[in-house]
């Protein structure tokens, strides 16, 4: 069973969170006038949106030189989609 478990291919499970922030404004920028408003539903949307986008899931990919990983694209014929 050792020899088995040493035969067996490695294999490696991963998580993130995605932290969104919105910049901090200047106060430089305003006049010194420092306003604090309600957080904007609008901005949180939009990032959401920009994460989705098949672009920068393909660059990811591209960057991260996954199109080369058969793991990577084995069973996933949406992100085989992306490169091409």
């Amino acid at each position: 069973m050792t020899v088995q478990a040493y035969r067996q291919p490695s294999i490696y499970e991963a998580a993130t969170t995605i932290r969104i922030e919105a910049k901090p404004q200047s106060p430089l920028s305003n006049g010194g006038i420092v306003i604090n408003t309600a957080p904007d539903p609008s901005f949180w949307n939009t990032q959401l949106k920009l994460l989705e986008n098949p672009s920068l899931a393909r660059q990811v990919i591209v960057t991260l030189n996954l199109q080369k990983d058969p793991a990577f694209l084995e069973g996933r014929p949406k992100a085989a989609s992306l490169i091409h």
